[in-house]
């Protein structure tokens, strides 16, 4: 992401996971935080683009959201946030 931001060149993200689990507690948020602070960066800026290729959960769909185009595989992809209400 770096590299195409300093670049001035588009970002092609594929994503196919289901986020992170709880033992990885603190660094994968700020693997995350990483993630979508160079997102915002280059927002506007160059063109970023997410092919969602399966399951895409908690914090790995947050930054596609913050992308310009999403491309998912019809009948395959599918992206969730689980959220507990009382």
């Amino acid at each position: 992401m770096d590299m195409a931001i300093s670049a001035q060149k588009p970002f092609i993200a594929l994503n196919d996971s289901s986020g992170a689990r709880i033992q990885e507690g603190v660094p994968a948020l700020d693997g995350y935080g990483g993630i979508f602070y160079r997102n915002t960066l280059g927002s506007g800026y160059i063109p970023q683009i997410t092919a969602i290729m399966g399951p895409a959960a908690g914090g790995a769909f947050y930054s596609p959201a913050l992308t310009d185009w999403v491309f998912m595989v019809k009948g395959y992809s599918y992206i969730y946030y689980w959220s507990r209400c009382n």
